[in-house]
């Protein structure tokens, strides 16, 4: 699909690709295929989720590997604790190299 695109100049909706390879069907040789030509950003995290609307919750496992790509670990928090994953977010509380960070994004959100 990127050679494609990139071919004809055409920007083909990312999220709903990944929405339906990687979330839906699993296909993380997709995404690990993509990520060497196309960068994941946040913003194209925050669109894949708000795909989910109708999402079954059986690719709830997938949600949380697809979150691990998630180089924003704030993003990736909100997004784990906006779907209910709260192993993610605890993890992500918990973890030496997020912990302090995560403590001093969230209450500096709490004062805002």
């Amino acid at each position: 699909v990127f050679v494609v695109s990139e071919a004809y100049c055409y920007s083909p909706d990312w999220a709903e690709i990944l929405y339906q390879k990687v979330v839906l069907k699993g296909d993380f040789f997709y995404l690990e295929d993509l990520k060497r030509h196309h960068p994941l950003s946040s913003s194209l995290f925050e669109d894949i989720f708000k795909k989910l609307d109708s999402t079954p919750s059986s690719v709830s496992s997938n949600l949380k590997r697809l979150l691990t790509h998630c180089d924003d670990v704030f993003t990736r928090y909100r997004l784990a604790y906006q779907q209910n994953l709260y192993d993610v977010t605890k993890t992500l509380l918990q973890d030496n190299k997020t912990h302090s960070y995560m403590n001093d994004r969230l209450n500096s959100k709490a004062l805002i």
